[in-house]
């Protein structure tokens, strides 16, 4: 049976009291099945869908609330969730960020396809206002904050256009070192080489530019990890050893030069 309802863009998504969550296309004359979740944990009692219909949040009837990428087939329960939630609500601006509220709370999360686990938004994101269950948040203004915390902020949330606007004001080496991490951390090899040009980093610059063409995430991912000498995320339990032995060869061999 139905439990949930929701219509977004021109997608139609529904939960049931079973826990299966299903997902339609409605943009021609006739519906479209696109993809079907099914939920062991218990019926599903709430759903929210971001305005591109990408994303969705859902909650069961354990009150556990779960985040879902139909795209990839991603779902990541929110830890912090547990507990009575009063709405959740997804950014006007940008539909990867979302909020969940409580009687006492209201905490905001951004979603990253490279990154593992939920990651909280700084604190100095605003709400504006709130209509139709999306959030519409501004930045505090440059001249009320401080351009390093700003470039904090921004690198949380992964707005790296954005922290390089910051970074070329503050015309810092460490601020540009800063940048070129983070970004790579995302698989953000374009940025990351601009950041090392700017910190006159050749070493880092040399080796991402041997990163260009790999086309398997999962070996980009080795390759970043190990210049970021985070070598047990990269090698420890991997699905196919003798895979990740060989490219890790790959690898040391390409950095001998």
């Amino acid at each position: 049976m139905v439990s949930c309802v929701q219509f977004e863009s021109v997608f139609l998504v529904f939960g049931t009291q079973s826990g299966s969550l299903f997902m339609y296309y409605i943009g021609d004359n006739s519906p479209t099945f696109i993809e079907e979740l099914v939920h062991s944990e218990g019926g599903i009692t709430r759903i929210w869908v971001n305005k591109l219909g990408t994303r969705i949040i859902f909650e069961d009837e354990r009150h556990v609330v779960y985040f879902y990428n139909p795209l990839k087939h991603q779902i990541q329960q929110i830890s912090a969730s547990s507990g009575q939630m009063e709405e959740a609500n997804w950014n006007h601006w940008d539909p990867h960020i979302f909020s969940l509220t409580k009687p006492a709370s209201n905490h905001a999360y951004l979603y990253t396809s490279v990154t593992k686990g939920v990651k909280k938004l700084p604190h100095s994101v605003e709400q504006l206002s709130l209509a139709a269950n999306v959030v519409v948040s501004k930045e505090c203004p440059i001249e009320q904050t401080k351009a390093k915390a700003m470039f904090e902020d921004n690198l949380s949330m992964a707005y790296f256009d954005k922290a390089w606007i910051i970074a070329t004001m503050m015309k810092d080496n460490m601020i540009w070192e800063t940048l070129a991490g983070m970004a790579l951390k995302h698989l953000e090899l374009q940025m990351a080489m601009k950041a090392c040009e700017e910190s006159k980093n050749v070493v880092n610059l040399s080796r991402l530019h041997h990163m260009e063409d790999v086309e398997d995430k999962n070996l980009l991912s080795a390759k970043v990890l190990k210049l970021l000498h985070e070598y047990t995320d990269a090698f420890v339990i991997p699905t196919h050893p003798l895979e990740f032995i060989i490219k890790s060869q790959f690898y040391i061999y390409a950095y001998k030069f």
